[in-house]
């Protein structure tokens, strides 16, 4: 009964219907006579069909009342049930807003004004959702979520009277423990406009950063390619120059060549994955090889480079790895590279070892241990400390900082990585260092030496094979010509993709070797307009990708136009022939 009559809705009427009552009944005792005929001749049937009279209009003046009090309804004592008086709301640093169920505004406080600019007399009365630059849908479900206790708080965008744009993190719950308010809706918030412009600016400087990165890497790739263009003819001419005759000298200078194009050409390659590992653009390959094969050939070719400094390569492989495995051998043999180049490059007198084991075996899968040692004078401290910290390899190198020392390390660290294996450390001053890594693989099948397949006819050099170069550099023109020449393989030579159509139609090819970066039609175009010209002809040349880039991507442009391989330049001519073989028997 004390909230019925602390409630301005109902106290102005109930106290003046009751007013009315008692000056209603005053009157009626003065007009019935009370002095002539006393208290008992009043109340006779006339009389009390006053009273009845009297009080129903008693209650309809208080109905009457009751309208007109509760139309506007005073917020002076106002707490919506929360216990806070109206000056409490006016003083906290939340914005406050109440409304019905039906969105109409009824009450906001001093700092929702502030904010949004608003004067009190324009927002009451108004609807909350044309406060907000959302979508009357959007915004009615962030308030029937937030009433249904489905979300804690939710950001809203409103805008100013400005017509600015702002952002609060609010909640809305429903006045409780207050009939006078029962029907309505509390909504408190938050300003979080710097935060919002705070995060907006950190994004732009993010998308802005990654925009540079992406430019790098994309210079960086440019530039790879334009150095791997005359490296292709320099490595190639070398090749060819062990072919003739030459003096022991002579011999010693061309493996100078040949060592430090290939020492520049590992460099350049390092360079390239490093700038996709800062960007965490560096994905593995799936592909099965012998890593048996893989460290005899690697380790083969760096022990002229162990023998130029008078250094031993031992060289220890498990017998019981008889197997292919599944995994990516250009990164395999990317890490033994750089381990074994690290450990000769730091090896003054001595010997460097590699030694690949197996550790686990179960069923298909194999975890294989490739342990690098070296007598050099072991590694710093600190350097060790450094390679020790954990990376992120599944998003981007950016917590580890190779500071100019052990590059060729920092590259084996993500690989290792990224592979999901593990890389360990042990050296000792003046001693060695030992390097030990351990990776998973898949175990593809067990390897096993074939015997050349018998009655099946094989290309020989007295086949009168036509070949089709489109390349448009003059020495790896030359280059390609001698290696295809050398195998009695006729050459026709174009510099660009549009002459080679040219020449196609005077001649049938039997293998096509296509450069990537042409004038006038590159490759790609060339290769896309062949293979519709052979729809429905039953014809397929086989083409071959020549070209500098070394990305994934590249090859995969170069399969997805039709070309049915990819080499990368420059190539080591025994994959150049062995290629130009499988895909020539096949044709046969």
């Amino acid at each position: 009964m004390e909230n019925f009559f602390n409630n301005p809705k109902y106290k102005y009427s109930s106290y003046a219907a009751v007013f009315y009552l008692i000056f209603g009944f005053l009157i009626l005792i003065v007009d019935g006579g009370v002095s002539d005929a006393g208290l008992a001749g009043m109340f006779t049937w006339k009389f009390a069909i006053s009273v009845m009279v009297l009080i129903l209009t008693a209650v309809a003046f208080y109905f009457l009342m009751f309208f007109l009090t509760g139309k506007e309804r005073d917020v002076s004592g106002i707490s919506f049930g929360t216990g806070f008086s109206k000056e409490d709301f006016e003083l906290s640093p939340f914005l406050i807003v109440v409304f019905n169920n039906k969105g109409t505004i009824k009450f906001a406080n001093n700092k929702f004004l502030r904010v949004s600019e608003h004067k009190l007399e324009s927002v009451i009365g108004k609807s909350i959702g044309s406060l907000s630059d959302m979508k009357s849908g959007d915004f009615q479900k962030l308030i029937d979520d937030l009433i249904s206790s489905k979300e804690s708080f939710s950001e809203f965008s409103c805008i100013k009277e400005s017509g600015k744009k702002y952002f609060e993190i609010a909640t809305v719950f429903p006045v409780k423990n207050d009939p006078l308010w029962e029907d309505h809706l509390l909504k408190v918030s938050v300003d979080i406009t710097h935060l919002k412009d705070k995060e907006t600016d950190i994004s732009r400087k993010k998308n802005k950063a990654e925009m540079l990165n992406n430019a790098k890497t994309q210079f960086l790739a440019s530039l790879s390619q334009e150095i791997r263009t005359p490296m292709s003819g320099i490595i190639g001419m070398a090749e060819l120059l062990q072919l003739t005759k030459l003096t022991e000298q002579q011999k010693e200078y061309l493996d100078i060549i040949n060592f430090s194009s290939s020492t520049l050409l590992a460099i350049i390659n390092d360079i390239l994955d490093f700038s996709r590992m800062e960007t965490g653009q560096l994905k593995l390959d799936c592909i099965e090889f012998s890593i048996r094969e893989l460290i005899l050939k690697t380790a083969h070719i760096l022990d002229l480079e162990a023998r130029k400094k008078q250094l031993s390569m031992n060289l220890k492989i498990s017998p019981s790895i008889k197997y292919n495995v599944s995994s990516d051998p250009l990164r395999t043999n990317q890490i033994v590279i750089n381990l074994l180049k690290n450990a000769i490059k730091y090896t003054d007198k001595g010997e460097v070892g590699l030694e690949l084991t197996e550790k686990s075996k179960d069923g298909n899968n194999v975890v294989l241990i490739m342990k690098v040692t070296d007598t050099g004078a072991g590694m710093p401290e600190d350097l060790i400390k450094e390679f020790s910290v954990d990376i992120d390899c599944h998003d981007k190198l950016s917590s580890f900082e190779y500071k100019g020392k052990g590059f060729g390390l920092a590259v084996v660290k993500y690989l290792v990585c990224l592979m999901k294996g593990t890389l360990v450390f042990e050296s000792e001053k003046d001693k060695g260092t030992t390097i030990t890594v351990e990776l998973p693989y898949a175990i593809s099948k067990e390897y096993e030496e074939k015997p050349a397949e018998e009655g099946k006819p094989s290309r020989t050099s007295t086949d009168q094979i036509n070949i089709l170069v489109a390349e448009d550099n003059p020495v790896n023109q030359r280059l390609v010509k001698e290696l295809l020449t050398r195998k009695n393989y006729n050459v026709t030579m174009v510099e660009n993709g549009l002459k080679l159509f040219d020449v196609m139609e005077e001649k049938r090819f039997d293998l096509i070797l296509m450069d990537i970066q042409m004038p006038v039609m590159d490759g790609l175009e060339a290769t896309s307009i062949i293979r519709e010209i052979e729809k429905g002809t039953g014809r397929h040349i086989p083409i071959i990708g020549i070209t500098a880039y070394a990305v994934k991507a590249d090859k995969e442009k170069c399969l997805s136009v039709g070309m049915d391989d990819y080499l990368s330049k420059p190539f080591i001519k025994e994959d150049f022939y062995n290629l130009l073989e499988k895909y020539l028997n096949e044709q046969q």
